[in-house]
């Protein structure tokens, strides 16, 4: 691919640049391409070191054949994808024998791992469980002590607290068994994407994004909402990638939100609620979103190959040597202009035509690009008035080219009688 794609983001820098033996064409100018996740993992790997996009731009561009297969594969291996990135960054952390984490290596700073376990950290907290009884009664006595009430800001840190202390098990066990080592990181896995989901519903801590878990929940379904529509009422999102992701039919299928607790088990204080249900949906409706995402980084990128071969066609054509069209057509005008041999003429007549069938090829590949890609309506008029200015040339050849021969062959009837 030669069109430079970058997102700012949702715009990453240089996602599928790859390097070029010829001049870029012109009018090939780079447009954003979307990466196929949602829109707060995009944020949070934003705010990351670039290797860390790199590496996880690397793994969704991997997976962009899926897309059109099966949406719901895709979502699968990109969840394979980043949960690999956060796993890597934990097994590279160290600990002391006294069970403290020191942030320890490169591989840690380079992956997802780093927004819980930020560079040059030291963590050391009171009660770390350090067997993995311990870590699994700690898991289900901080989601049982979660209440209605309980802010969204406390329920981010108690799994950060959490992912803490299965680190540290998961660093002390390396040298057990597999078994209690695989449990340990699935453990791990389990804490990272809850961890993940509430670090991006809160977003800023000091104006975080929602105040309540039902306001979270109200907030969360609008915004998804209002990026796919419904069947009456398209929404933000592109209505074809709506549709391949099957974005309103999967979101018809989301449980409803967990009802609130009554006023009385508020005042009451036993207004647990079961934090599970809540987050299931969280991580459905992010699915999902992710899903018109992928739908759309796979429209943009056909749409992106399309205007990359109609301007490769309009300046090159299919011209072996790679010359420009400015290039043979200068070599033809300069031909004629010689007026050294009727061959002339005629070959010129034959380079003509090809010229301007490549330019014909070339505007039906551009239209259909800037279909599947409105944005590169931006990029068509540059497009056109560069066409139009080859085959004005072209054309201009191409009549005085035929006129001679024409005048060549009466001439050559009337000497013959």
């Amino acid at each position: 691919m030669k069109m430079r794609f970058f997102l700012a983001l949702i715009i990453l820098a240089d996602f599928f640049v790859q390097p070029l033996l010829i001049p870029h064409p012109a009018c090939a100018q780079p447009l954003p391409i979307t990466i196929g996740v949602d829109q707060g993992t995009l944020n949070v790997i934003n705010g990351l070191p670039n290797e860390i996009r790199v590496q996880l731009e690397k793994g969704v561009r991997d997976l962009l054949p899926d897309i059109d297969k099966s949406v719901e594969k895709y979502i699968t291996d990109i969840d394979g994808v980043i949960s690999k990135n956060m796993m890597d960054g934990i097994n590279a952390l160290q600990c002391s024998a006294t069970g403290v984490i020191e942030n320890a290596k490169q591989t840690t700073a380079a992956s997802l791992a780093a927004i819980f376990f930020p560079d040059n950290s030291k963590i050391e907290a009171q009660g770390i469980p350090h067997t993995l009884m311990k870590l699994d009664e700690t898991i289900r006595q901080t989601r049982a002590n979660m209440e209605f009430s309980t802010a969204p800001r406390d329920i981010q840190l108690a799994y950060l607290d959490l992912l803490h202390f299965a680190s540290i098990v998961n660093c002390q066990t390396k040298i057990d068994n597999l078994a209690v080592l695989f449990e340990v990181q699935g453990q791990t896995i389990r804490l990272f994407w809850p961890a993940m989901e509430w670090q991006m519903l809160v977003g800023n801590p000091d104006a975080p994004n929602c105040t309540s878990i039902s306001d979270c929940a109200k907030k969360r379904r609008q915004e998804l909402q209002s990026l796919i529509g419904t069947d009456t009422k398209p929404g933000t999102a592109d209505p074809r990638d709506v549709k391949l992701s099957d974005a309103i039919a999967q979101s018809k299928k989301l449980p409803a939100d967990p009802e609130s607790p009554s006023w009385i088990a508020r005042v009451t204080k036993s207004d647990h609620i079961d934090i599970l249900a809540y987050e299931s949906v969280f991580v459905r409706e992010r699915q999902i979103e992710r899903g018109v995402s992928a739908a759309r980084m796979s429209r943009e990128t056909k749409a992106a190959d399309l205007w990359d071969a109609a301007v490769d066609l309009k300046e090159y054509g299919k011209d072996n040597l790679r010359r420009t069209a400015d290039v043979r057509l200068h070599q033809i005008e300069a031909e004629i202009s010689a007026q050294t041999s009727i061959v002339d003429y005629i070959n010129a007549i034959t380079g003509t035509e090809a010229i301007l069938k490549e330019l014909s090829d070339a505007r039906s590949l551009a239209n259909k690009a800037s279909e599947l890609d409105p944005r590169l309506a931006q990029l068509y008029p540059a497009f056109d008035a560069s066409a139009k200015s080859y085959e004005t040339r072209a054309s201009a050849a191409h009549d005085t080219a035929v006129k001679t021969v024409k005048a060549h062959h009466i001439s050559q009837f009337l000497i013959r009688h």
